[in-house]
C-alpha cells in the first residue's frame, strides 16, 4: 500500500464478494496508486481474541475494526502481528483501549488505521518490543495512546498521522529505545506531557511534527541519549517546559522550527553536552528561562533565530563552553538576565543581530573567556548591566555595534574593546581594576558618542585622544558641564598614569575649562554680586590662564605671550614719547649726550629691563610712563613665574 494519501476510495468486487479495491488519491484528488485487498469482519478474528490464540493478518481490510469488548481483559497471545492491514471503522471509533496485550513481539507493520476517533488509551504492552512501524493513522480527530505502558521497546518510526489531535500524554515507557524517527505527526495539538520515556535510547530524528501545538511539558527522558536531530516543527508553539533530559548528550542538530513560541523553561537539558547546532528557531518568542544546562558544552553555533524575543533569563550553565559562534538572533530582544553562565567560555564571535536590543543584566560570568570578537550589531543596543564578569579575559575586538554599555559593571580583567564602531559608548559607573584596551595600533574606533560619567577608574584605560576624538565626543554628550568636567578629569589622571602626558595635558585643559564654565553656571542663579564676580572670575581664567597658557599646559604660548606682551609696552612707550609729555630719560648722562640711546634704542631697552625686573637704574621714566612701567614690572614678573611652571611641567 501506499504511504501517503490524502483520500481513498473502496469498491466492493462484484466478482469476488470478499475483495475490495482500495483506490488512494493525493490532495488534488488524482490517483497515486490502487491495490485490491481480502476483505475480513472483525468478527472472523475475534475468536482468536478471545480464546489468546494468535492474531496474524497480512494484506487485508479489516473492516467495523474495534476491541472495545475486550477491555480490561488480560490477552496472552502467542503472536500478535499485522502487516500491511487496513483497519477501517465508519460507525465508531477504533478501540483498542484498557488492554493488557501480553505477546513475544507485537508489531503492527505498515498498517492504515481509518476511523473518527482511534483509541489505544490505558493499553499495556507487555512484549519484548512493540511496533507501529510505517503506520498511518489518517482521517480521526483524535489519536489517543494516554496512559500506555511499554514494557519493551517501543517502534514509531516512519509513522503517519492525520490532523486531529494526537494525545501521548503520561505513557510510560519501559528502559528500551523508542523510536519516532521520521514520523509524520501532522496538523493537529500532539501532547506527550507528562510522559515517563524511560532510560532508553530516545529517537525523534528527522520528525515532522506538523503545525498544531506540540507539548513536550513536564515530560522525562532518561539516561541514555535522547535526539531530535533535522526535526521539524510547524507554526504552532511547542513547549519543552519543566521537561527533564537525563542524558549526557542531548542532540537537538538542524532543528527547524516555525512561527510558534518555544519554551524551554524550566527545563533541564542533560548531564553534560547538549547541542542546538544549525537549527532554525524561526519567527515568535523563545525562552529558556531558569533552564539548566548540563556541564559540558552547550552549542547554538550556526543557529537562526528570527524576529521573536529571545530569552535566557535565570538560566543556569556549568562550566562547559557555551557556543553561539556565528549565530543569527534575528530582529527581536535578546535576554540573559540574572544568567550564571559558569566557568566555561562563552563565545559569540562572528555572531550578527539585524536590531534590536542584546542585554545582559545582573548576569555572572565565572573564569571562563568571553568572546565577542567580529560581530556585527551595527543595529543593535548591546548592553552590560551590574555584570560580573568573573576573572577571564574580556573581547569585543573588531565588533561592529550601535551601542555599546557596560554601566555600572565591574571590569576585573582585561577587557578588549578594540572594537571597529559603535554609535555610543557607555562606560558609566564602571568600576576598572585592570586593562581596558580601547586603541588599536592600526586603526582608529569609529565612537560617535562616549560616556565616562561615574567610573571609578583603579585599573587602566589605553584611549587614543587624537584617534579617537575623545574631546569631540565629550563635547557632543547632552550633559552638564560639571559632568564633562569629571570625564575628563577621570581622562586626565588616566593619562597621567599611562605616561601619556600630551594627552594628560589635553584632558586637563578641558578639565579646567569645563570646572569653570560649571562653576559659573552655580553662581549665575545667584545674587548680582555674586554672578558678577563669577563672570569677572571666569574671564580672569579664561584670558590669563587660559589663552596665555593653556593652564600651564604650554611654555611656548606663555613665551609668546611675554613676547607680545613686552612688543605691546615698547610701542606704548614709544607712542608716549611722541606724541606725550612722558619720556625715558637716562641719569648716566645730560639730555643732549650724544651717548644717550635713541628714542626707540630706550624704549626697547628700557622695556626689557623692567619686563625682566632686572632693574639697572641707567634708564628710568617719568610721568605717567612710570605707572606703565610699574604695570609692566608685575606682568613681567607674572608670565615669568608662569613660564617657569608651563616649562617644569614639560620637562
Amino acid at each position: 500500500m501506499t504511504k501517503s494519501f490524502a483520500s481513498y476510495q473502496i469498491e466492493n468486487q462484484t466478482d469476488k464478494p470478499s475483495e475490495v479495491l482500495i483506490r488512494f488519491f493525493d490532495m488534488q484528488h488524482k490517483l497515486i496508486a490502487e491495490t485490491k485487498l481480502p476483505k475480513i469482519e472483525f468478527s472472523e478474528i475475534s475468536e482468536n481474541i478471545r480464546n489468546s490464540k494468535t492474531i496474524d493478518l497480512e494484506n487485508v481490510f479489516v473492516a467495523n475494526f474495534s476491541l472495545k469488548k475486550y477491555q480490561d481483559l488480560n490477552l496472552h497471545l502467542l503472536k500478535c502481528t499485522a502487516e500491511n492491514v487496513f483497519f477501517e471503522n465508519k460507525t465508531e471509533k477504533i478501540d483498542l483501549s484498557k488492554l493488557h496485550i501480553t505477546a513475544p513481539n507485537i508489531a503492527f507493520s505498515n498498517c492504515i488505521f481509518s476511523a473518527d476517533e482511534i483509541s489505544f488509551s490505558g493499553t499495556v504492552f507487555n512484549s519484548k518490543s512493540t511496533s507501529f512501524d510505517g503506520c498511518r493513522f489518517y482521517f480521526s480527530d483524535e489519536i489517543s495512546f494516554q496512559k500506555c505502558e511499554f514494557v519493551g521497546s517501543t517502534n514509531f518510526k516512519h509513522a503517519a498521522f492525520s490532523k486531529g489531535t494526537k494525545n501521548f500524554k503520561t505513557i510510560t515507557f519501559a528502559n528500551e529505545q523508542v523510536d519516532f524517527t521520521d514520523t509524520d505527526f501532522g496538523d493537529g495539538d500532539l501532547s506527550f506531557s507528562g510522559t515517563n520515556f524511560g532510560n532508553g535510547k530516545i529517537s525523534f530524528k528527522i520528525a515532522n511534527f506538523g503545525n498544531g501545538r506540540t507539548d513536550f511539558s513536564e515530560t522525562e527522558f532518561g539516561t541514555n541519549e535522547a535526539t531530535f536531530e533535522k526535526a521539524e516543527f510547524g507554526n504552532g508553539d511547542v513547549t519543552f517546559r519543566n521537561t527533564k533530559f537525563l542524558s549526557k548528550y542531548l542532540n537537538f542538530i538542524s532543528l527547524k522550527f516555525g512561527n510558534g513560541k518555544k519554551d524551554f523553561s524550566n527545563a533541564s537539558l542533560g548531564l553534560e553536552n547538549v547541542t542546538f547546532k544549525n537549527s532554525n528557531f524561526g519567527n515568535g518568542k523563545i525562552s529558556f528561562r531558569q533552564a539548566n544546562f548540563g556541564a559540558g558544552i552547550v552549542d547554538f553555533h550556526y543557529c537562526e533565530f528570527g524576529n521573536g524575543d529571545l530569552i535566557f533569563d535565570s538560566a543556569m550553565f556549568k562550566s562547559g563552553t557555551i557556543n553561539f559562534r556565528t549565530t543569527n538572533f534575528g530582529d527581536g530582544d535578546v535576554s540573559f538576565k540574572r544568567t550564571n553562565f559558569g566557568d566555561g567560555e562563552l563565545n559569540f564571535q562572528a555572531s550578527t543581530q539585524k536590531s534590536g536590543t542584546f542585554r545582559f543584566e545582573n548576569a555572572v560570568l565565572g573564569n571562563g573567556e568571553f568572546n565577542f570578537e567580529d560581530t556585527d550589531f551595527s543595529n543593535t543596543d548591546v548592553t552590560f548591566f551590574d555584570v560580573d564578569f568573573g576573572s577571564g579575559k574580556v573581547t569585543l575586538r573588531n565588533s561592529l555595534l550601535q551601542t555599546l554599555s557596560l554601566n555600572n559593571s565591574v571590569l576585573a580583567n582585561y577587557f578588549d574593546l578594540r572594537i571597529q564602531s559603535c554609535e555610543l559608548l557607555d562606560l558609566s559607573d564602571t568600576i576598572v581594576k585592570d586593562i581596558v584596551d580601547l586603541a588599536p595600533y592600526d586603526r582608529p574606533i569609529r565612537i560617535k558618542n562616549i560616556k565616562l560619567s561615574g567610573m571609578r577608574l583603579l585599573g587602566r584605560l589605553y584611549l587614543d585622544w587624537n584617534l579617537s576624538n575623545v574631546k569631540e565626543l565629550i563635547y557632543k554628550q547632552q550633559t552638564t558641564h560639571r559632568d564633562r568636567k569629571e570625564q575628563f578629569r577621570i581622562l586626565k589622571e588616566n593619562y597621567s598614569s599611562n605616561g601619556q602626558y600630551a594627552f594628560e595635558d589635553e584632558a586637563y585643559v578641558e578639565f579646567k575649562r569645563c570646572e569653570a564654565k560649571a562653576k559659573l553656571e552655580v553662581e549665575s542663579q545667584k545674587s548680582i554680586y555674586k554672578r558678577f564676580k563669577a563672570n569677572f572670575s571666569y574671564g580672569f581664567n579664561l584670558l590669563i590662564l587660559d589663552k596665555m597658557g593653556r593652564y600651564a599646559t604650554s611654555p611656548l604660548r606663555v613665551l609668546t605671550t611675554m613676547f607680545v606682551t613686552y612688543l605691546a609696552f615698547t610701542l606704548s612707550f614709544i607712542f608716549l614719547s611722541m606724541y606725550g609729555n612722558s619720556h625715558i630719560l637716562s641719569s648716566l648722562f645730560p639730555a643732549e649726550d650724544p651717548r644717550i640711546l635713541g628714542l626707540t634704542a630706550r624704549a626697547f631697552y628700557h622695556s626689557a629691563i623692567t619686563f625682566l625686573t632686572i632693574g639697572y637704574g641707567d634708564y628710568y621714566p617719568d610721568g605717567i610712563a612710570r605707572w606703565i612701567s610699574s604695570a609692566e614690572g608685575f606682568i613681567g614678573l607674572f608670565l615669568m613665574s608662569y613660564f617657569t611652571v608651563a616649562f617644569a611641567r614639560k620637562a
